[in-house]
């Protein structure tokens, strides 16, 4: 039996309105979310998103949210979510939240296509600004490999930067697309995770979705480095003219950052390091 809640009623199979976000809320069904989500451009999620009553918003998340979590931590799960909604830009995300289960598994934080793996322990242990940070990004993941994104380096470094120019107050100028994407790169060259990885690629997205092209335009709108993301060869290129020399194993605040700076200034000047 279907239920859909109106202003004074309850009323027994009725049929979910596919055209309004706000009446899939009230219908209460994921599924129908999913399904108008999917016919939406970016901007009209986002649209749709921030339209709704600050109400039928904060239901979003108990109505999409895909967790075998329970307790304290769902409950956290629910209010990063609702976080995120509540940001203009990430509006988006609902379609994501929908089709991806965030499961506590194992003992970090990973993401790839409907599914993010996250440890109980170190997730838990998180601020409120780290555990919103990381579930973004893990997320993003998700949407990467759901629209066809890239591998390697761009797909860490656009899950890395869509927080940031969400949030653009939290960080410095330095931390641009340029100093994620090729900071990724040089990280698992020079200090690795489990062991170095010189050949950790750099590729643009392999066959991107229309929704994958609106989103990276968005970064590319906010990235002051004017990271050549659609492009292999350029994005190649660029890195072995301007980022590869740097060592990425010293002090993150100190050292990296002012030399990923000056290597995204360079790359300002270089008229072969721009998108196509």
């Amino acid at each position: 039996m279907k239920y859909r809640i109106a202003l004074s009623a309850v009323t027994r199979d009725a049929p979910c309105d596919l055209r309004s976000l706000s009446q899939q809320v009230l219908c209460g069904d994921p599924s129908t979310v999913r399904a108008w989500a999917a016919g939406q451009s970016i901007a009209n999620l986002n649209q749709e998103v921030s339209a709704l009553s600050p109400d039928l918003r904060k239901r979003l998340p108990q109505l999409v949210l895909d967790t075998n979590a329970m307790g304290a931590l769902r409950d956290r799960f629910l209010r990063v979510m609702d976080k995120v909604l509540a940001t203009p830009e990430l509006g988006f995300y609902l379609e994501i939240f929908s089709y991806t289960r965030y499961n506590i598994q194992g003992g970090g934080f990973f993401g790839t296509c409907n599914n993010v793996y996250l440890g109980e322990s170190p997730y838990s242990g998180l601020s409120d600004k780290d555990a919103l940070n990381v579930l973004v990004h893990e997320s993003f993941h998700s949407f990467n490999c759901v629209n066809g994104g890239p591998s390697g380096a761009l797909d860490e470094g656009s899950a890395i930067v869509i927080y940031k120019f969400a949030f653009p107050e939290l960080f410095s100028p330095s931390e641009d697309w340029a100093e994620a994407t090729y900071g990724s790169k040089l990280y698992y060259r020079d200090i690795g995770v489990g062991g170095k990885q010189p050949d950790y690629p750099i590729l643009a997205p392999r066959a991107p979705t229309p929704k994958l092209n609106e989103v990276y335009r968005w970064l590319s709108s906010r990235d002051r480095s004017k990271l050549p993301w659609n492009s292999t060869e350029k994005l190649r290129r660029c890195f072995d003219a301007h980022f590869s020399s740097i060592n990425r194993d010293v002090d993150f605040f100190a050292v990296w950052l002012p030399a990923a700076n000056s290597a995204s200034l360079r790359m300002l000047t270089d008229p072969g390091c721009r998108p196509d």
